[in-house]
C-alpha cells in the first residue's frame, strides 16, 4: 500500500525518471551503433615510384585496434577484449554460451576486414 501511496504522490518524478533512463539508454545505444574510423591509426609509408612503389604501415597497431573496436561493439568489456588481443581468451568464453556467440559473432566480423592500398 505505501508503494502505491509512494508513487501517486510522485507520479511526475516517476515519469520523469523513467523517460530519462529511456533516452540515456536510447543515446549509449546510438553512440555504440556508429561506425568506427580507424584511418587515424594507418600511417601509410610510401616508396618507390608511380607505378612501381609499395605501401606499408604498422599493421599490428591498426589490427589490435580493429579487434579492439569489434570485440567492444559486440558487447565484450574493455578488460577481456585486451586479454583476448593478447591471446589469454578468458575462461567464462569458453564455458558460457552466451559469451562463446559474442566471441563467434566478432571473429565473423573480423575475418571479414581487409585492408588494400591502391
Amino acid at each position: 500500500m505505501k508503494v502505491k501511496e509512494l508513487f501517486q504522490k510522485h507520479r511526475k518524478l516517476f515519469i520523469a525518471a523513467i523517460i530519462g533512463v529511456v533516452i540515456v539508454f536510447g543515446i549509449f545505444k546510438f553512440i555504440a551503433s556508429q561506425p568506427a574510423n580507424v584511418l587515424s591509426y594507418i600511417s601509410p609509408k610510401f616508396e618507390g615510384y608511380n607505378g612501381y612503389g609499395t605501401v606499408s604501415y604498422d599493421s599490428d597497431q591498426v589490427s589490435k585496434k580493429i579487434k579492439s573496436i569489434v570485440l567492444t561493439k559486440n558487447g565484450i568489456s574493455q578488460n577481456d577484449a585486451e586479454a583476448i588481443i593478447n591471446d589469454h581468451v578468458p575462461s567464462k568464453f569458453l564455458t558460457d554460451i552466451k559469451e562463446m556467440n559474442k566471441l563467434a559473432d566478432a571473429k565473423k566480423q573480423l575475418d571479414s576486414i581487409k585492408i588494400s592500398f591502391e
